[in-house]
């Protein structure tokens, strides 16, 4: 599988989905379907998630129609989504989602960073706030 998932800290309050090289929208369902397990698997009432896509510049064919689908099926414990690596391609599909599909894009709560380590100050820091 070149999309893994996998817990990003000890207390699983964040899940990192790396993909790796050319990816298929079978393999991100899979990683989808296995994240659900890992936020299942925990009594937290939000999960965040790093999206880090530093090792691959790959998008399958279709991107609005799946990332429609994929949206529209997160799960309500989804917190803040930090894209790593976000190339200029993705970035402009994600406008034109957010402007096809201006509802559905608002249940997307996404950001992007340079690293990992950006993301997770992102991430602790959108916490802290939380209080």
């Amino acid at each position: 599988m070149t999309i893994t998932p996998r817990w990003d800290n000890d207390e699983k309050t964040t899940i990192h989905l790396k993909f790796e090289g050319e990816w298929t929208w079978d393999e991100m369902s899979e990683a989808r379907r296995q994240g659900r397990v890992m936020m299942d698997s925990v009594p937290h009432s939000s999960i965040d998630f790093i999206i880090d896509l530093r090792a691959t510049d790959w998008s399958p064919l279709n991107p609005l129609r799946n990332l429609r689908r994929f949206i529209g099926e997160l799960c309500p414990k989804t917190g803040v989504t930090v894209i790593v690596g976000m190339g200029p391609l993705l970035g402009s599909m994600l406008s034109i989602f957010g402007t096809v599909y201006k509802v559905l894009a608002r249940q997307l709560n996404y950001t992007t960073a340079d690293t990992l380590d950006e993301a997770r100050a992102i991430i602790a820091h959108k916490r802290s706030d939380e209080g």
